[in-house]
């Protein structure tokens, strides 16, 4: 039950908006040479939060739509509208 009268009750509407669909991209070689880096891009529209993964940990700092992999390991990344988030699909960098 509510606790207003009727006459001071308000219809909200609601809008389903769908998660955004991310797959990140090289601007290179996914095995590279130690002291070396590949630049990963995730395809999402810019404007959206981010937050880069290696190994399934957040990277501080690592909140754009691009980030320079230099570390061995497994990484992705999570985007959003700050309500809704959508992960990306995996890329292994190796070394």
């Amino acid at each position: 039950s509510l606790d207003c009268p009727v006459t001071q009750r308000v219809t909200v509407g609601t809008t389903s908006v769908a998660s955004p669909t991310v797959t990140i991209t090289s601007d290179g070689s996914t095995t590279i040479c130690r002291g070396a880096g590949v630049n990963l891009t995730a395809s999402a529209t810019p404007g959206l939060n981010y937050q880069w993964f290696l190994n399934g940990q957040p990277i501080s700092g690592a909140t754009g739509i691009t980030y320079r992999a230099s570390t061995e390991g497994t990484y992705q990344v999570q985007v959003g509208t700050g309500c809704q988030a959508a992960g990306s699909n995996t890329l292994p960098i190796v070394v």
